[in-house]
């Protein structure tokens, strides 16, 4: 039986493959086990796969069709004989060579459930650059051995930073879910409800390829992307608050609020309908007093309520805004504030919706048309000076000097 089963889901990594692999292979602790899934890659990964088990005696491979890094983790999960499990995705490595001897060394002196340990952001070279999680305090920095509780680690990110027991994992049932975005906050979250403590190893095991994929919004490119990255923070904050980790449920749902409030999601039609989908009763669901939320919520309500007249939603919204202090909204939403509290109800702000939406036409149209105008008489104008500059040519032309020089060209001609 291996010391540790790394579960790798492989999706058209073939040009990281290579990279990946070898770092594994340069860890310290050799009674591993590499559980590759490639799922429905359409690039040259499975035969590469194939060819590097020839290569390394630790590899086995599964191939299955595309269903998403989730489900080919479930995959290795369940494939997986170590003791303990770790995860790699294709495009990353492992960065310091002892990491999981270090972390396996902690865990069974320990009978831990979960070892966590560090993770850094590598580049397109893979030398190391800033991890701003840090920073921020997303998740903490182990720089020693110790033990926490689950509310101590900060956030549920960065799952791969940490080894399970495998053990621990099944009789749980701690599986990822049936996502295409965000499965793996759902998963660390099962995970530390289902333990009292983790167990910090300062070594730094994950290089996280930040250059791969763009930024978050790149990734969320269709409804259905969208639709599940909302939801992963839904359940995330469910199984959290449900496992008596509330308060790091709240602090997720921050992050939830200032995903939806970002300068390019804050007008998002998608993200209004999946928002009115997934909350339906936001003011029970979030802290009113979250100014992201504030702000969010109230653009999201007047297009929900315009799209799809609900009553008692617009009650709901009206006490709702009704408690806010609106002189530090954004221009764009305190408009749309205006219109909500001055209206009586639903019906009456569908009105007062187009009353402003015709004012603000009939205001455009009298401003194109002022500017017509001043085009017009610059236009008169412009003509006028012309004629008046034509004048001059004829008359230059009709000159007797004028005729004199154009015979004299023709002669030299």
């Amino acid at each position: 039986m291996p010391k540790i089963s790394i579960v790798m889901p492989v999706y058209n990594g073939a040009k990281y493959l290579s990279k990946s692999l070898k770092s594994i292979e340069n860890q310290t602790l050799k009674d591993i086990e590499l559980i590759c899934v490639d799922d429905g890659s359409t690039d040259d990964s499975l035969s590469l796969l194939n060819d590097f088990k020839e290569t390394y005696d630790f590899m086995a491979v599964i191939s299955q069709e595309n269903q998403g890094s989730g489900k080919a983790r479930n995959t290795g999960i369940s494939n997986a004989k170590g003791d303990y499990i770790a995860f790699l995705d294709a495009d990353d490595i492992y960065i310091d060579d002892d990491a999981l001897e270090r972390m396996y060394d902690v865990a069974v002196r320990n009978d831990a459930d979960i070892v966590s340990a560090n993770l850094q952001f590598v580049k397109k070279d893979y030398s190391l650059k800033e991890n701003k999680h840090y920073e921020r305090g997303d998740y903490a920095y182990f720089d020693e051995e110790s033990c926490i509780s689950p509310e101590d680690y900060g956030i549920p990110y960065a799952f791969y930073k940490n080894i399970f027991k495998r053990d621990f994992i099944n009789s749980n049932e701690i599986i990822f879910p049936d996502l295409l975005r965000g499965q793996d906050p759902v998963f660390l979250a099962k995970a530390f409800v289902s333990t009292d403590a983790i167990y910090t190893c300062p070594v730094n095991l994950y290089g996280y390829n930040s250059s791969v994929g763009g930024g978050v919004n790149n990734k969320m490119n269709t409804y259905i992307k969208k639709k599940s990255y909302v939801q992963h923070f839904r359940d995330t904050c469910d199984v959290l608050a449900d496992g008596g980790l509330v308060k790091m449920s709240e602090e997720y749902k921050l992050h939830l609020t200032k995903y939806l409030n970002w300068k390019k999601n804050n007008a998002n039609e998608d993200l209004f309908k999946i928002y009115g989908i997934l909350f339906e009763s936001p003011y029970e669901y979030f802290d009113i007093t979250d100014e992201n939320f504030v702000i969010f919520n109230t653009a999201a309500q007047a297009y929900l309520l315009y799209n799809n007249k609900d009553e008692d939603k617009f009650a709901q919204t009206k006490e709702f805004i009704e408690k806010i202090d609106s002189d530090d909204l954004p221009k764009q939403i305190k408009e749309k504030y205006d219109i909500l509290k001055c209206s009586k109800d639903n019906d009456d702000y569908i009105e007062n919706y187009h009353t402003d939406k015709i004012k603000k036409l009939e205001k455009r149209h009298k401003n194109l048309t002022e500017k017509i105008d001043e085009l017009e008489k610059e236009n008169e104008k412009l003509e006028a000076e012309v004629e008046k500059l034509d004048g001059k040519v004829r008359e230059i032309k009709s000159s007797g000097g004028f005729k004199f020089a154009k015979k004299v060209k023709n002669i030299i001609k």
